[in-house]
C-alpha cells in the first residue's frame, strides 16, 4: 500500500488574521486609557482654576471691609488733626480701591500696578503706627511687563499687621522683601508676634 501522506493546514493564514485583530484590540484599548486620561487632566485642570478664582474672590471680600474700617478711621483723625498727610493718604485709598474693583478681577495684572496697591496699603497701615520705621518695604524693580495673580501678597502683609502688635509692642516689626530675578518671584513677609496675656 501506498503510504499515508498528510498535507500541511494553512496555520499561517489564521495566525495572521488573529494577530491582527489582537493588534487592533489592543490598539483600541491602548486609544481608549489614552483619551480618559487626557478627559481627566483636563478636568483636573479646570478644577483648579475654578479653585483658584474662587480663592481670589475670597480674598477681596476679605480685604476690604476690614482694611476700609481701620483705614476710614485713621483718615479721620489724621482730617481732624488736619495733617498734612490727609490728603496723600486719601489719594492712596482712591487708588487702592481703584485696583481691587476695576484690576483686580482679572486673572493676570501688571506687576508694577500690584506693586503699587501693596505699597500703598503699607502707607495706609503705618498711618496708625506711632513709629514707622518698624515697618521695612524693600522691593526691586521688576523687568517691564512681568504679570502676575492680583493680590497675590496681601494676605501674607495683612497678616503681618494683624498679628505683630507693631502698635503696642515696642520690639514689634514688620520686614517685607520683594524682587524678580530670572523668571522667579522671592518674596519673604517677616513679623513680630503679640504677646498673649493671660485673662485668668
Amino acid at each position: 500500500p501506498t503510504p499515508l501522506g498528510l498535507s500541511p493546514r494553512p496555520y499561517q493564514t489564521e495566525f495572521l488574521i488573529v494577530t491582527g485583530f489582537i493588534f487592533v484590540f489592543g490598539l483600541s484599548i491602548f486609544y481608549k486609557l489614552a483619551q480618559n486620561h487626557f478627559e481627566a487632566t483636563e478636568r483636573n485642570r479646570e478644577i483648579i482654576r475654578q479653585r483658584d478664582e474662587a480663592e481670589f474672590r475670597m480674598l477681596k471680600a476679605q480685604v476690604n471691609p476690614h482694611f476700609l474700617f481701620n483705614t476710614l478711621n485713621n483718615l479721620y483723625s489724621l482730617a481732624y488733626a488736619r495733617s498734612e498727610k490727609t490728603a496723600g493718604a486719601i489719594m492712596s485709598l482712591s487708588e487702592i480701591m481703584r485696583y481691587l474693583i476695576y484690576e483686580a478681577g482679572a486673572p493676570q495684572v501688571n506687576v508694577e500696578k500690584e506693586i503699587r496697591f501693596l505699597s500703598n496699603y503699607v502707607e495706609l497701615e503705618k498711618l496708625r503706627i506711632e513709629d514707622p520705621s518698624k515697618v521695612s518695604l524693600v522691593i526691586e524693580q521688576p523687568e517691564p511687563g512681568l504679570m502676575v495673580y492680583p493680590l497675590i501678597f496681601i494676605a501674607y502683609v495683612e497678616n503681618a499687621f494683624k498679628h505683630s502688635g507693631i502698635d503696642t509692642d515696642p520690639e514689634g516689626f514688620i520686614q517685607i522683601f520683594l524682587a524678580f530675578r530670572a523668571g522667579e518671584i522671592l518674596f519673604t513677609c517677616e513679623n513680630s508676634i503679640a504677646a498673649v496675656h493671660d485673662k485668668r
